[in-house]
């Protein structure tokens, strides 16, 4: 059937929606319109169930891009880790090319230092806590050495509040210049000293500076001995300081805890340095518990209710302890209490004065690693040979010896090298400087004085330091007189004869033997070829004592004959001591001249002895006048022998 469009008159078909010759809409018919309804349906059904080639390929767009995602983050995270371990070994290497840097040279090793300001502080501490964190890592020393170590740095900070609080009070704080409270300049220090061992707090409008035991724990912690690890960990669980002055801190009972868990602690360690540590925290805080004004709230002395409580919860709570009593003593005693009962009372060691909290008052900070400087030092020097220690402070030399660790303003001198060089190197042992001596020489200390005594030239010079360099003066006569007061200088270039005549009193004296010129000698030695002499400090001195005339021989190593002396430079001093006294060796006296006799030997002239006869005993005595000379003699005499009758 055919139908006619309404406007224009044109034919169309069923089913067609607009007029294909004017366009217009046409009505359709209801079953018509059911059939477009029901394709629609069909069509979006289809559409629901099988997507679209578009969906498709959107839906597969999306997953690539999702696994692709994946993809590129776990290569990122892949490189990311391998970078890591590429830095950390990398770090790794370059502290361990960093400790062997240092190793190699001592010197390079930071030194803790007298602080001039809160800055100074700060970049000193971060040096010398950075150096100990690689010492700690890198080394391969035993346990018990790095503990060591350790402690020295532990024993120093100690010191920091005596050093710095009055030290830095008056000083205008850079960091809290433009703040207004002391809180917000101990914020703006605490900032400032981030990543090192130090923290700082606030009293009275004061800044105060104590070690950071929770800062150390977590930087060192791991490196430390199981004795060190508990004593730093219980440090820092009471991370702050107990008093400020004479005005505690802290809460009564919680000191009296912090008492008992080191009191604890000290029956647990066996370290030497620590327990000594140990108690001198127990002693301080045990006296603050007892003694701190604060307890008082009127001058009746009468107790707050604080610490009585603190007392008696101590006393319910802490049976084993051995403080315990002395807590009882205290509460029943209370005002009749005082400082006596506590030195009878306290249960651990007595300190002389019992002010133990004040011995450090007045420290100041020495070198942290002077030990294993040291240490570094011998180790790596094996052939030198260290003798003699010079110290800025007394301008005196001392012998070097293993112990004797060097501080600022110390200087250590080696033996003499084969070129007459002796190395000169400072506390740091940084060598300094290299002084020749001269060839023959040798050191010798006298009077805590340092010369050099050289054997060919017969010279002395001392050893002097001008504040920068050390030098070698060469002394004058009078300046050896002075060294050696009493010694006569005997100066063989002022002899031209190898004989040399000395008039001494008879009584001890004593010479050294010097000259200007080089005697050609490697050695020499001093003798006596008649009496007897005594060597005394230097090779070229001897004393007499002597009432006899002596003969020295000063000559070279070969001994000398009665030729040698005429041909080469040996000296013989005479020492003549005017006043040899010949003794007379007692003789039996066999015969006695009478007075006659002797009167005309003496005369001389003519006579005829007139010999007594032999003494029985040599004090008998004969007057001569009266003895008769016809009348036998008292004296036994042998009658003559008759040859013929024998």
């Amino acid at each position: 059937m055919k139908n006619k469009c309404p406007v224009c008159g044109y034919e169309y078909n069923e089913g067609d929606m607009f007029c294909a010759k004017c366009g217009r809409k046409l009505s359709l018919k209801s079953d018509v319109i059911n059939e477009i309804k029901k394709f629609d349906n069909s069509s979006k059904k289809a559409t629901k169930n099988k997507p679209i080639f578009n969906s498709e390929f959107k839906s597969f767009s999306n997953n690539f891009v999702v696994c692709a995602c994946i993809i590129l983050l776990m290569m990122a995270l892949a490189v990311s880790v391998l970078m890591f371990f590429i830095l950390t070994k990398h770090d790794s290497e370059r502290e361990v090319l960093q400790f062997k840097n240092l190793i190699s040279n001592p010197s390079q090793i930071p030194l803790l230092r007298e602080p001039k300001n809160y800055k100074d502080l700060k970049t000193n501490l971060f040096s010398v806590e950075e150096f100990l964190l690689l010492y700690l890592q890198q080394t391969d020393d035993s346990q018990e050495k790095k503990d060591q170590v350790f402690s020295a740095y532990l024993e120093e900070l100690n010191k920091l509040p005596n050093i710095l609080n009055e030290r830095f009070v008056a000083q205008n704080i850079e960091e809290c210049s433009n703040l207004s409270s002391a809180n917000s300049c101990v914020a703006a220090l605490n900032k400032e000293f981030l990543n090192t061992s130090v923290k700082a707090y606030s009293y009275g409008g004061k800044i105060y500076l104590y070690p950071d035991l929770a800062f150390i724990k977590s930087k060192y912690g791991e490196f430390l001995s199981n004795d060190f690890k508990k004593y730093v960990s219980l440090r820092a669980k009471y991370n702050y300081p107990v008093s400020f002055g004479l005005e505690l801190n802290i809460e009564p009972k919680k000191l009296g805890n912090k008492i008992y868990d080191f009191e604890k602690l000290y029956s647990q360690i066996d370290n030497a340095y620590l327990k000594n540590d140990v108690e001198r925290i127990l002693y301080n805080d045990f006296r603050k518990y007892i003694f701190t004004p604060s307890i008082y709230s009127t001058v009746t002395q009468e107790m707050k209710k604080e610490f009585e409580n603190a007392y008696l919860h101590f006393i319910r709570t802490k049976k084993e302890s051995v403080f315990r009593p002395v807590v009882m003593s205290y509460l029943d005693k209370k005002r009749a209490y005082d400082e006596e009962n506590f030195k009878n009372d306290y249960p651990l060691k007595k300190y002389d004065g019992n002010k133990f909290d004040e011995n450090i008052k007045n420290s100041v900070f020495e070198d942290v690693f002077v030990q294993l400087r040291k240490n570094i030092f011998a180790d790596k020097n094996t052939s030198l040979n260290l003798s003699y220690v010079y110290s800025i402070k007394n301008g005196q030399w001392k012998k070097y010896s293993k112990d004797i660790e060097l501080s600022q303003g110390e200087y250590v001198l080696s033996d003499p090298d084969d070129n007459n060089n002796v190395s000169i190197y400072n506390h740091m042992f940084s060598p300094m400087q290299e002084l020749n001596i001269l060839k023959y020489s040798k050191l010798y200390l006298i009077n805590n004085m340092l010369y050099a005594y050289n054997k060919d030239k017969l010279s002395i010079s001392k050893i002097t330091f001008n504040g920068k360099t050390f030098n070698r003066y060469n002394l004058a006569y009078n300046d050896i007189t002075s060294i050696f007061p009493g010694i006569e200088i005997i100066n063989i270039d002022t002899f031209q004869s190898y004989n040399v005549l000395i008039e001494k009193d008879n009584e001890k004296a004593a010479y050294i033997i010097l000259s200007r010129y080089s005697q050609g000698w490697n050695d020499y030695n001093l003798e006596a070829l008649k009496g007897n002499i005594n060597i005394l400090t230097l090779p070229n001195m001897f004393s007499v004592d002597s009432l006899k005339d002596v003969v020295v021989s000063f000559h070279g190593t070969e001994k000398p004959t009665e030729e040698f002396y005429e041909n080469t430079p040996s000296y013989k001093f005479t020492i003549r001591t005017r006043g040899e006294e010949v003794k007379q060796e007692d003789s039996p006296v066999y015969a006695q001249y009478d007075k006659k006799t002797e009167k005309e030997q003496n005369t001389g002239s003519e006579h005829k002895p007139n010999i007594m006869p032999k003494l029985l005993d040599k004090n008998d005595t004969i007057e001569i006048e009266t003895i008769d000379l016809l009348t036998p003699p008292a004296q036994e005499i042998e009658p003559p022998k008759d040859e013929d009758n024998e």
